[in-house]
């Protein structure tokens, strides 16, 4: 449990986990991040989770915490991004890779909102895929922005 008297000891968990989680130590991040799910209401701490049963092949947890990060990241409030034409080819440059299945940080949710929802979404494609759940597939790919993305592309493939 963290303790209420410093809220930078959740900051310090949260960076400890994104570092653990990044270098594939998913059962030290995935328990850190457990504790701070109990803590914080956050769509970094809930996608991340995810990312963790995904690589436990857990899925039914998985599309509990990508469900619960869903919720979270319609709360975010947009902001401004300054976008020009290597942003704009730099962002169709990823549609094609998985980038959206690396660890997310609190600072990406800040910075980018509209982008955390879209790598949210595209996680939940990917889980609801894997549990042959092609209902929730179809809906939730008709929520995600650009139509664009491989990995929503060869879910639809598979859902037909």
């Amino acid at each position: 449990m963290i303790p209420p008297q410093s809220i930078h000891n959740a900051d310090q968990l949260f960076a400890a986990a994104f570092n653990m989680l990044f270098t594939h130590q998913y059962a030290e991040a995935y328990s850190i991040f457990s504790i701070l799910d109990k803590e914080i209401e956050n769509v970094a701490v809930s996608f991340n989770l995810a990312l963790c049963c995904v690589e436990a092949d857990e899925m039914n947890q998985a599309m509990m915490y990508i469900e619960k990060a869903m919720m979270q990241s319609r709360k975010i409030m947009p902001s401004a991004i300054t976008t020009n034409s290597v942003y704009d080819k730099l962002m169709n440059l990823q549609c094609n890779t998985d980038d959206y299945c690396m660890p997310m940080d609190k600072t990406y949710v800040l910075q980018f909102p509209i982008n955390t929802e879209q790598r949210v979404l595209r996680l939940a494609v990917d889980i609801y895929c894997k549990m042959e759940l092609w209902n929730k597939v179809h809906q939730t790919a008709s929520i995600i922005k650009s139509k664009n993305y491989k990995n929503v592309i060869t879910a639809l493939e598979k859902a037909k």
